[in-house]
Formats: C-alpha cells, sequence, structure tokens
C-alpha cells in the first residue's frame, strides 16, 4: 500500500471513496493514475473536486520527478480543463501550454490533441478566435496523423469530431455562420456515427447557437432542447446549465417569458451547485433582462447587481463593462436617464481600457443618444463628439474583426498548406515504400536465380566429374578387359575368355545405370511424371526384383531374404515407380554389404490398409551427420563406401524421394554406423484405379492421403526399439508441419 506524500495534508477535499482507492494503490504512481481517471471522469460535473484532485496529482507528480512525466502531463491537462471550467482562463492556459509542451517531448497524440482542444477553447472565450483556430488547427492535425496510423482508434475519432465541431465555433465567433454551420453539421454526424453523447450534445447546442445568430428560433429551440435532453441523460451539469440558459434566452425572444425565467433559474442552481461564479453571474444578468420585460423591473436590477457584484469580486473587467450595459438599459426603462448615462459611461471606459471596440462603439452611441435629449447647445455639443467617437470607434472594431477574420483565413490556409505538404509526403513514402518492395522482390528474384545458377553449376561440375572420373575408370576397365582378349585369346582358355568378357558386360551395365540414372533425374526435374495406379501384388513385384538382382548379389555371396506375413499382398500401387525404387533400395543394399552377408527384404501392412517395404543390409552403416545429405541430387554420404568399388552418382536415392513425392508415399532412412542400415517405402492405401490419360482429374481423397500409419505389428506393440538406430525423415511437400528434416 502506497503512502500519502508529506504535502497531501490527508487528501483533504477529496471525497472519502477517492481517499480509499488512494489508500489502496500499490504505490505513488499508482496513486497518480487515480488522481488522474478521477479529475478528467468528473471535470464537467464536479470541477471543483476535479481541480482539487488535479493540484494533488500535480505536487505528487512534481515529487517523483521524470519517471512520473506523463503522469504529470496528464495532471497539468486536467488542471487546465477544470480551470477553464470554472472560469480561471489564464491560468488555464498557463498549465495547459505547459502540458502541451510535455505532451510533445513524449509523443503522445492523445494527450497533446485533448489539451488543444482546452487551450482554443480558452482563447475563444477571451475573444482571440485567431488563436483559438490554431489551437484547433493543430490538433486536428495530430488526430488525421493518429488515425492514419490506427483508423479504429475510437478516443481519436471523438477527438476528431470534437475538434471539427470546435473549428466551427470560432467561425461563428467571427460572423461567418455558413462555414460554421457546415463544421457543426459535420462533427454531428460523426458524433452520431460514433454514439457519443456528449459531443453530439456540445454540437447540437452548437448548432442551435448559429441559428439563433441567424433568426431562426425554431430550429435554435430544437437543437437546444435536444441539447438539454442529452446533457441530462448522461449527468454533464455544467454543459446542461451553458444549454438551459441558451434555452431561457431563446424564450425571450419568442416572449416566453415565464419558461425562459425557469430555465435561468434552474441554470443558476446548477451554476451554484459546482462553484462557477462566472457562469452563475452570466445568468443573473439574463435573468434581469428577462424580467425587465414581463416582471418587476426592480427586481430586475437586483438581478443585475448580484451579476455585477460577482464580476467585480472575481476581479473580471469583461463581465463587468458587458453588464453596465444591462444595467443602463434598465434605467433607462425605468425613467432614469442620468443613472443610465453612469453605467454607458462606466460600461465604455472599461471597453475602452479592455481594446473591445464594438463594445465601446455601442457604448458610445447609447451615451450620444442620452446627451442629445436635453437640446441644449451644450448638450448637442457632447453628443456631437460622443457620436465621432462611435463612428471612430465602430471603425477600428469593424478592421479588428476584418483583420480576426484575415488571420483566421491566414491560419486555416496554412493549415491546409501542411495537410497538403503531409499528404504529399505520404503518397511519396508510400510510392518509395512500393518502391523498395519492388527492388527487395527483384533482389529476391535475382538471388534465387543466383542460387539456381550456383546449383546447376554445381550439378554440370558432378556430371563432368562423373563423365570424366567414373565414366573413364569404367572404360578404361573395358579397354583393359578387351585388349586381354585381344592380346591373349590363343593363350586363354574358354572359362578365361567368359570371365573376362563377363566382366566387361557388368561394366557396360554399370556405365548404362549411371547413364540412366543422369537421364531419369533430369526426366523428375524437368517433365512431369504421370502416374497410374491399379491393384497389384506386392509379393509378386518384390520377387521380380530379386531375380533382377540375383546375379548381382552371387558375385558377392550375399544372401536375398523375402520376409512377409501376406502372400499375396494386394496393395493399388504404380508398378513401374515402386520397383524403380525398390531397385535402387536393392542394388544400395547388395553394394554397401560386405561379402558373404544378407540382405532382408520385409513387407508389413499398416493401420490404415497400406503396405511398409524396408531393405535392410549389414553395411558399414551411416553416421548421423551425413543421413541429410542420402536423398539430395549428386550427394552421398562420405564416410560410406561401396565394398566392392562399384560406382556411384548419387542421383539414385533422390529420384527414388521424388518419385515417393508424386504417389504420396513416405521413404526414410535408419541406420547405425558400423552396423548396417535400412531404407523404408511406405506406401498408402488408396481406393479405385487411374489417372489413366495424362491430364485426367486425380481424385479428390487422393490428395489428401498421408504415409505416416504405423504397421499393424507396431500398434500392437511388437516393436522393440533398437539401441543406437537413428531414423532420418526427410521432408515431403505435403507434409503439413514443413519441417527442414528431422532426426528422432
Amino acid at each position: 500500500m502506497a503512502e500519502q506524500p508529506h504535502n497531501a495534508n490527508g487528501w483533504e477535499g477529496l471525497d472519502e471513496e477517492l481517499r480509499e482507492k488512494l489508500r489502496a494503490a500499490q504505490d505513488q504512481r499508482e496513486q497518480l493514475t487515480v488522481l488522474n481517471d478521477y479529475s478528467w471522469t468528473v471535470r464537467h460535473t464536479q470541477p471543483h473536486k476535479a481541480l482539487t484532485a488535479a493540484r494533488y496529482a500535480c505536487q505528487l507528480a512534481e515529487s517523483l520527478g521524470d519517471a512520473a512525466a506523463q503522469e504529470h502531463a496528464y495532471a497539468l491537462r486536467n488542471l487546465a480543463a477544470a480551470l477553464f471550467l470554472l472560469g480561471s482562463l489564464d491560468e488555464a492556459l498557463e498549465h495547459g501550454e505547459k502540458a502541451v509542451e510535455k505532451f510533445r517531448t513524449l509523443g503522445d497524440l492523445y494527450g497533446e490533441v485533448t489539451t488543444l482542444l482546452t487551450l482554443g477553447w480558452a482563447q475563444l472565450r477571451k475573444g482571440y478566435p485567431e488563436h483559438a483556430y490554431a489551437a484547433f488547427a493543430r490538433a486536428l492535425q495530430q488526430c488525421e496523423q493518429s488515425l492514419r496510423q490506427n483508423p479504429e482508434d475510437a478516443r481519436m475519432q471523438q477527438n476528431r469530431a470534437a475538434v471539427v465541431s470546435a473549428i466551427g465555433s470560432v467561425y461563428k465567433a467571427i460572423g461567418d455562420f455558413k462555414t460554421a454551420l457546415e463544421h457543426f453539421l459535420e462533427a454531428y454526424q460523426l458524433q452520431v456515427q460514433l454514439g457519443e453523447l456528449r459531443g453530439i450534445a456540445v454540437t447540437a447546442l452548437n448548432i442551435a447557437g448559429v441559428y439563433l445568430q441567424l433568426r431562426n428560433h425554431e430550429e435554435a429551440l430544437r437543437f437546444a432542447e435536444q441539447a438539454r435532453e442529452l446533457f441530462e441523460r448522461i449527468g454533464d451539469t455544467y454543459n446542461l446549465a451553458i444549454t438551459l440558459s441558451d434555452l431561457g434566452h431563446i424564450y425571450g425572444l419568442q416572449q416566453r417569458w415565464q419558461e425562459g425565467v425557469e430555465c435561468q433559474q434552474r441554470a443558476l442552481e446548477l451554476y451554484q451547485q459546482i462553484g462557477n461564479q462566472l457562469g452563475a453571474a452570466a445568468v443573473l444578468s439574463s435573468m434581469g433582462v428577462l424580467m425587465m420585460h414581463y416582471a418587476d423591473p426592480v427586481e430586475a436590477l437586483r438581478k443585475l447587481f448580484a451579476a455585477l457584484h460577482i464580476h467585480q469580486r472575481l476581479g473580471n473587467p469583461y463581465g463587468q463593462a458587458m453588464i453596465h450595459r444591462e444595467i443602463g438599459d434598465a434605467y433607462y426603462k425605468l425613467g432614469d436617464p442620468d443613472r443610465a448615462l453612469e453605467h454607458y459611461q462606466l460600461g465604455m471606459y472599461l471597453a475602452e481600457q479592455l481594446k473591445l471596440p464594438g463594445l465601446e462603439a455601442e457604448y458610445a452611441r447609447l451615451c450620444a443618444d442620452i446627451v442629445e435629449k436635453p437640446a441644449t447647445k451644450e448638450a448637442y455639443r457632447q453628443a456631437l463628439l460622443l457620436y465621432k467617437r462611435y463612428h471612430t470607434v465602430r471603425e477600428q472594431f469593424l478592421g479588428q474583426q476584418q483583420q480576426q477574420a484575415i488571420a483566421v483565413l491566414e491560419k486555416r490556409l496554412e493549415v491546409e498548406r501542411i495537410r497538403w505538404e503531409l499528404e504529399l509526403y505520404r503518397v511519396r513514402t508510400a510510392e518509395l515504400a512500393e518502391a523498395l518492395r519492388q527492388l527487395e522482390q527483384k533482389k529476391a528474384e535475382l538471388e534465387q536465380a543466383h542460387e539456381e545458377l550456383k546449383r546447376l553449376s554445381a550439378e554440370r561440375t558432378e556430371i563432368v566429374h562423373i563423365l570424366s572420373h567414373e565414366l573413364r575408370n569404367l572404360t578404361a576397365s573395358i579397354l583393359t578387359n578387351a585388349e586381354v582378349i585381344v592380346r591373349g585369346i590363343h593363350r586363354m582358355s574358354l572359362e578365361r575368355i567368359r570371365e573376362t568378357a563377363e566382366d566387361i558386360v557388368r561394366v557396360c551395365g554399370y556405365m548404362t545405370d549411371m547413364l540412366m540414372n543422369l537421364s531419369r533425374s533430369q526426366d523428375v526435374d524437368t517433365r512431369e511424371i504421370h502416374y497410374y495406379f491399379q491393384p497389384e501384388d506386392l509379393m509378386q513385384l518384390i520377387g521380380e526384383v530379386v531375380r533382377h538382382n540375383q546375379p548381382m548379389a552371387e558375385r558377392k555371396d550375399i544372401e536375398l531374404i523375402v520376409d512377409s506375413p501376406e502372400n499375396p499382398a494386394m496393395l493399388c500401387i504404380d508398378w513401374g515407380k515402386v520397383r524403380e525404387i525398390l531397385e535402387n533400395f536393392v542394388q544400395n543394399a547388395i553394394k554397401y554389404s560386405p561379402r558373404g552377408g544378407k540382405v532382408w527384404i520385409r513387407l508389413r501392412r499398416t493401420t490404415d490398409g497400406g503396405m511398409r517395404i524396408a531393405v535392410e543390409d549389414q553395411g558399414c552403416g551411416i553416421k548421423p551427420e551425413e543421413m541429410p545429405l542420402l536423398f539430395k541430387r549428386f550427394s552421398r554420404a562420405p564416410g560410406s563406401r561401396p565394398t566392392a568399388g562399384e560406382p556411384s552418382t548419387g542421383l539414385g536415392l533422390y529420384i527414388c524421394k521424388r518419385l515417393a513425392d508424386g504417389m504420396r508415399s513416405r521413404i526414410w532412412c535408419e541406420s547405425a554406423y558400423g552396423q548396417g542400415s535400412i531404407f523404408y517405402l511406405q506406401l498408402p492405401y488408396r481406393e479405385g484405379i487411374g489417372p489413366c490419360f495424362i491430364g485426367d482429374p486425380i481424385p479428390e481423397e487422393w490428395t489428401r492421403l498421408r504415409a505416416d500409419y504405423p504397421t499393424l505389428e507396431e500398434a500392437e506393440g511388437r516393436v522393440e526399439p533398437r539401441p543406437g538406430w537413428i531414423a532420418y525423415y526427410p521432408p515431403t511437400p505435403w507434409d503439413e508441419e514443413d519441417t527442414a528434416g528431422e532426426q528422432k
């Protein structure tokens, strides 16, 4: 549980519920988060409490230093918002500008946008629409930048709608009601789409204000009533008070005096409830004006003087300058022009000090109207001076209004220029990104082509090696045996001639096999291989393979043993492709087996109904690190050599692998170095026959066949593992786990 800071003074002024949350916080940073969340949440309904919480948060953040930089920025933002809602505009601007600077340093767009909104509203309330527009325009840029990065950010979408509405208020302040209404309606539609009730209500109230200026009282009333209903629903006391005050004004313009005063009275109660004295003064002034039209003028004056005293107590000369007009009008209606003139003159003096030429000109006209009434020469002279002052100040005011409008327009053009530059930068960035993507793609294609060229070059080198080394040796052997026969035929026995001729035949067979493998490897790589499946007897196929390789085995005294519990063993297969694979397995087993050894050919049924064929030898075996080389093109295991010096191209197992993949079969190896090797071919069960011709469709169910089922013996637990034997499974194109091969 975190300790409260020494300057918190027991968290005085905070609700007990908030104090409990602060005591329950784990550390002071969590306390900061609690204070900031509370302050921002209650700023509209309880601005005084929001202000207190924000001040505590600022104190706590300052004590934590840089470790709480972001929390400090949000505390300053909340402090500025509460001060603005309570009418302390200069303080709100001071703290808000500090918050914006911190948010920019932190790169926090959300915090910056929400603070810029407060700064803009404060500037607008102070009568500086051009400064307000600059703040709102900056906020709009940040919103759009954030939404480009994350278009689904609901908070930033709401902020953008609020900024568009705020910009409409600037145009309303400078009298451009058409542009103001366009912005308000755009914001209204956005907020309706987002379902943001407070935003909808604020914008509806702004639209009501525009219609009020355009003297369309019915539309103004409709939107103001909608705003009131929404603010009541969400419990926004501050904005509800503003709305009720505006409704009272609209009712007064419609001469619905009683309804107008009732709305103003309720607004006054709300302002007093939240402690907003400036708001209370504004409502008292409006109530006084309304009462002048239908009630006791003396009571109206009491309301107006109450408003004046609030402005004086708060030190608000702007409010005093405005209220003297209402008091002067009241005295004039009561038939006391001298008192009226006194207040008009006070108002004129304040307006001059505050540099409010529009208000000063209005006061000069009112004073002139009263001064000329006695119809004396002196009165006319004074009235003439006042009229001159009225026209001079009015021209100054109109010039100032025009300058403000021009300043806003210049800001708008500057913002549009920046937005255009940002869009151009975005487009160029996108084009550059696309160019880089294409460049990377070309680079990848070139690297792939380079690797392909390297592979082809390596294959060419290997082929040249085979032709220049292996075939040269075989040719030399043929030449030597042929010369023996030619030169010694008259001295050689028939048996010797027969043996020499058999050597020539055997070597020619090796050469034929090598050339066939070279040609076959090109076929499996470059041509579409056609498969034809039909029910066949695998025992019959194995018998043919054994008979074909029996002479080769007998030359090394190797025994070929067939082991199968089934005979016949029927399965739907491609006879030619399966025989080609088994021929390679058996020939390799004979090549790498020692003289007098044994080779087993085992056939077992798998649980899916397929078959597994295993060819085991007693050869030298394969080193574990060399096993991944077995099924690659032109690859041989360096640590394993044929026992009788038989030639090898390193293509046989590569071809077998490609053929097995085409049949959706699995091929793998199991070995123990120094003990022997087993090569496996597992054939899946498939129904039916076909395809019969090239181009015929393959049955859909065949594309889902797998060859990884256990044998019946394995499923029953009747197979014991062999210690020291390691299996290598080369990857297949149809593996769900696209591995690069694994050792088990």
